[in-house]
């Protein structure tokens, strides 16, 4: 698999919580490595510090939670572009525009899809400029990168420039209010965001489009005048060490630290760049250094200059506009014409070269990493000789290095690509997730990498690959959904010091360039003695003798025998490896179907006793793609702990048989997935029309006629196994969340009863379970959107129905429709204040979720959380994690499923929950100060933000899927919620709010229902004894829920018969 390790670890790395946008199913980590992403790469690992923490949805795998208030995305409508093809290749253009302005460039190379209007400039004090006109844009963007991250901190301050990022949001001369710029985004629907990589800091924030100019303005000041005020000092230095500690147990940031901790000790990439408490104010403070705030003023003199940032604006205003945003408002930064800095091209010198490294991890995973230090091939962008190697080593399809490893039994997961560290170096590196068997023949899979790779170089790089990969580039780039816009320019201004104006857009989608020459250049560095090797494992427990100084990670480090080393430079070919053959999913029609709208919802168009089918025709997106999602409902799935475990292992072997036959599905941007629920199996579908029927066909084949491989059963259990056992290692907040979920849910069954049923049946009892879960009680519920017939989404049923039916013999029998139902949520009784304690031994924080139940789900009561949370969402985050430094992780929003719905605060800190939850109380009561103080003109400042965000489009054909299908799993159909849910909005008062706190939050209500789940290490245990606690002790989780009451669920739009 491609693992394109900037996105890897933007997932995996990424330091802060941040708050579920648009239409997110799932705010949860799911997998360690990302399942696919692009083979271009763009930057290093980022310490990010989100600054917006809004609807906070959890989508647990063993709760359907469906949350409709969401943040904001954006749909941009068509209309007349350059051509995409004919624009590639023209010269750039630079044209003297003012005083103010260098150059122009006029020609940027985009799809003939793309709509939007493009112009390059050059300010005169240096600063890159990407402007962007979208005069349909219901958000506008802006994002300004900084040539200069932690490789530039100074060796007695570690994590200067994330202190230096943390401070920027703190103020500037022209605006010296501390929280103003975060409050004046959150009142008008925005959010912002920031991160530090090792080369570059990135700043980002979005906006509701009417208040984009006041916001840059607020915006550039952090650049030309920021205050560094004495007062914050010491809180964001706390903010760090709290954002520090969070990561501590976390193996990704372990084991990306043990790289750099390992490499040569006088280069920049072995620094530690989050900082702490210790490294910016305790050991500075001891070692009598002049203190942090002057090291902090030298910092950003020397390196925040014009010359090292580049800018991207996004908004509806014209581009002679934008343009003029940028002159007036960023001009002004001074150009301290600071070089860009150019790394030691080895961070690995003779010592760190040819090693092997011993890791025990907190969590029980394998891993096996190959990593090499090579050159910067940034300039070689057109042709980027990494992507070449990284597809092929990647692949998972016959001939690929990973089927041969499945074959023996070795390896569930292969990743392989390049990483941009930092101007200068780069690194390639091949990941593997390991088998029990697999631990034990690290050597031997070694001989098999270098096997494949002695393949690949033994034959010239192959012209028809490189078209292949070009091809499929050039598809993915002509028909690419559009992206989120502060995503959009963040990603976009770090690439401007990377890329040329005139391929800023295209650059990372497909190479213009073969360079065979390149590709064998790049062999040379990927040699045995230039490797470093680390094998992760429990098993390596007590057999380390060393201690990484930021992380404690425990490891031992050898140097590899020449004897070994010249074994592998004399290896011999394997037969069982190719080049793998010409991908067949790659689609041949790509046109788009000239649709009539019939109506702006889907329509029943298919009903039986065993199916329903959604359809809904694409008229707004208007690309080759569609999305098809199918639900095969079946109570049996989670009827006990054993069916539970079963449905689990049963979608990972289907998976896991399928990934060889579908990945070049999967690099032909056809995506499924396939996932157990609470109610059956979901299959998700989405790509280019033309193959998606032969992507259905494959998977309902392949689970219709689905014989289990005893050693995949093996191994893929033990697997399951250690991700349940793994739980217990996940952060404080998570246990938090997923208990919360389990008290509340009619049923579920928590990980340690899955543990202790999971040696409860057989690989035949499985096979006979599988059997059951497509033939008795089955009812197939779907809708389909996109370039879709209404007559091509019912063949596409009717193929379901008929491979479930040839595989069964013809018979399966419905669901009645008694069975259908979904689970509902527990009714906390009035006046209930109830606290569930557990531990978590991992880590030494501790985390509070706190729940107020608001009753039924209904228009006039989802209007009312909704605002509730839209006008806590700010100060929750300001008071608690700003100004009283509770802990880095501080999130608001509602919690709904179940037919009811409520508000929930989430906290995690080094302090005790019990004294969080002291900490939630008092803000509410200051809430309660601040909604009776609150002017008619702020109320409708916040009514206003929550219509903005819930009026918002989306922008993906994906998303908008999503929508439909939240409303039809969750069998309310509201399709026009969102109008709806706006109307009643409008038509509520700041009373009607103070009488909502009045009755559900406030602690003088009678009525309130509050539910705390508090987490914390056990050396918290005497703070939190039954006689300290201020609600009533819930002593077992099962017996506490059966004992209550249920809500009804909420009732359905339409009626379906």
């Amino acid at each position: 698999m491609l693992l394109n390790f900037a996105f890897k670890q933007a997932k995996l790395l990424n330091c802060a919580i941040k708050s579920p946008l648009a239409h997110s199913n799932n705010s949860s980590v799911r997998a360690i490595f990302t399942k696919k992403s692009s083979n271009l790469d763009t930057s290093s690992y980022r310490l990010t510090s989100s600054r917006q923490y809004t609807s906070f949805k959890i989508f647990s795998k063993n709760q359907n939670c469906i949350n409709n208030n969401r943040r904001v995305l954006v749909v941009l409508e068509k209309n007349q572009g350059p051509s995409f093809y004919n624009s590639l290749n023209k010269p750039m253009s630079t044209t003297p525009v003012n005083l103010k302005l260098l150059e122009s460039y006029d020609h940027i190379v985009q799809s003939n899809q793309d709509k939007r209007l493009y112009r390059g400039i050059l300010l005169d004090n240096q600063i890159r400029c990407l402007l962007i006109s979208d005069p349909l844009t219901d958000r506008s963007a802006a994002s300004v990168d900084v040539h200069a991250g932690y490789l530039l901190d100074p060796r007695e301050f570690p994590g200067l420039a994330h202190f230096c990022e943390h401070m920027l949001f703190m103020g500037s001369k022209k605006y010296p209010v501390e929280n103003m710029f975060q409050k004046f985004i959150d009142d008008h629907a925005g959010s912002t965001n920031a991160y530090t990589a090792g080369e570059n800091t990135n700043y980002h924030f979005e906006i509701a489009t009417d208040h984009f100019k006041e916001a840059l303005d607020i915006f550039a000041q952090f650049f030309i005048s920021p205050l560094f005020d004495n007062g914050s000092t010491d809180r964001e230095i706390n903010a760090v060490d709290s954002e520090n500690q969070k990561n501590l147990q976390s193996d990704a940031w372990r084991l990306d630290q043990l790289e750099k901790a390992t490499s040569r000790p006088d280069h920049p990439y072995s620094k530690f760049g989050t900082g702490n408490l210790n490294t910016l104010k305790t050991e500075p403070e001891k070692l009598g250094l002049p203190p942090v705030r002057e090291e902090l003023l030298k910092y950003h003199n020397n390196y925040y200059s014009s010359n090292l940032m580049t800018l991207c604006l996004l908004g509806k205003e014209n581009l002679d506009q934008l343009q003029q945003y940028a002159v007036d408002m960023f001009s002004d930064i001074p150009n301290k014409k600071f070089p860009k800095v150019d790394f030691d091209p080895n961070p690995f010198g003779p010592n760190e070269v040819q090693t092997i490294k011993y890791v025990v991890p907190v969590k029980d995973i394998r891993q096996l990493s190959i990593n090499w230090a090579i050159p910067d091939y940034r300039d070689l962008y057109e042709s980027n000789p990494p992507s070449y190697i990284s597809h092929l080593v990647g692949h998972e399809g016959d001939g690929s290095l990973l089927s041969e490893l499945k074959r023996r039994g070795w390896c569930n997961h292969l990743y392989a690509g390049s990483r941009r560290e930092a101007r200068g170096f780069q690194f390639f590196g091949i990941n593997l997730d390991l088998t029990e068997e697999g631990a034990e023949n690290v050597d031997n899979i070694i001989k098999l990498i270098y096997q494949y790779l002695k393949m690949l170089k033994s034959q010239e790089p192959v012209k028809w690959v490189f078209d292949e990969m070009n091809n499929l580039g050039k598809i993915s780039f002509t028909f690419k959904d559009k992206e989120r816009p502060i995503n959009f320019v963040s990603n976009l201004t770090s690439d401007l010091h990377i890329f040329s104006m005139e391929n800023i857009l295209s650059a990372n989608y497909y190479l213009t360039k073969f360079n065979p020459e390149g590709i064998r250049e790049l062999y040379d560095h990927m040699t045995p003695e230039k490797m470093r090797v680390t094998v992760i494992g429990k098993k390596y427990e007590g057999k380390t003798d060393q201690k990484e100084k930021w992380y404690g990670t425990d490891f031992k480090m050898e140097k590899i025998s020449n004897e070994k080393i010249n074994e592998l430079k004399s290896i011999e070919l394997n037969e069982v490896f190719s080049i793998p053959p010409p991908n067949s999913f790659i689609p041949n029609d790509l046109s788009v179907l000239n649709n009539t709208n019939i109506s702006n919802f889907p329509r029943l168009i298919q009903t039986s006793p065993l199916t329903r089918l959604w359809y809904k025709e694409d008229t707004k997106f208007l690309l080759p793609k569609a999305v098809v999602k199918v639900e095969l409902r079946n109570p049996l799935v989670y009827f006990d702990p054993v069916n539970s475990n079963m449905s689990n292992l049963f979608v990972d072997l289907l998976i896991d048989s399928l990934s060889q036959v579908l990945y070049p599905a999967e690099l032909a941007d056809l995506k499924y997935n396939i996932t157990p629920t609470n109610y059956g199996l979901n299959v998700s579908l989405s790509g280019f029309s033309d193959k998606l029927n032969v992507l259905l066909e494959t998977i309902f084949e392949r689970m219709a006629t689905f014989k289990i491989d005893e050693q995949r059963f093996n191994i893929l259990k033990e697997s399951y196994q250690r991700n349940l056992q793994n739980f217990e290692a996940e952060q404080p907040f998570k246990h938090a969340v997923y208990y919360m979920t389990q008290l509340i849910s009619e049923k579920g069954w928590t990980k340690k009863q899955l543990l202790e049923a999971l040696n409860d049946f057989t690989i035949e009892d499985l096979q006979r379970f599988i059997t059951k879960v497509l033939t008795q009680g089955v009812f197939i519920e779907s809708v389909m959107f996109g370039n879709l017939t209404e007559e091509r989404a019912k063949e596409f049923v009717n193929t379901i129905e008929t491979k479930l039916k040839s595989a069964q013999v013809n018979r399966i029998r419905p669901l009645e429709k008694i069975h259908r139902n979904n689970l509902r949520q527990v009714i906390i009784p009035d006046g209930g204040n109830y606290v569930f304690i557990k531990n978590n031994t991992v880590h030494k924080t501790s985390s509070i979720e706190t729940y107020y139940q608001c009753g039924v789900q209904n228009t006039h009561n989802n209007a009312l959380v909704e605002l509730f949370c839209q006008v806590i969402n700010e100060s929750c985050f300001n008071i608690l994690r700003t100004q009283e430094q509770l802990g880095y992780i501080v999130a608001s929003g509602s919690r709904n499923f179940g037919g009811a719905q409520g508000v929930r605060i989430i906290v995690q800190s080094d302090r005790s929950p019990l004294y969080l939850d002291e900490r939630i109380e008092n803000f509410l009561n200051l809430t309660e100060e601040s909604l009776n103080k609150m002017t008619d003109e702020e109320f409708k400042t916040h009514v206003e933000a929550l219509v903005l965000i819930k009026l918002e489009e989306p922008k993906r054909m994906t998303k908008q899927c999503d929508i439909f299908w939240n409303e039809i799993n969750s069998h309310q159909y509201n399709f026009d919620r969102e109008n709806i849910e706006v109307e009643e909005l409008r038509k509520l008062t700041k009373e009607n709010l103070l009488e909502f706190f009045n009755t559900f939050i406030s602690s003088k209500s009678e009525k309130r229902r509050k539910l705390a789940v508090y987490v914390n290490p056990p050396e918290m245990n005497s703070e939190l004894t039954p006689d300290k606690l201020k609600g009533k002790l819930i002593e077992d989780l099962n017996e506490w829920r059966s004992s209550l009451s249920l809500y009804p669920n909420a009732k359905p739009y339409m009626k379906i018969e």
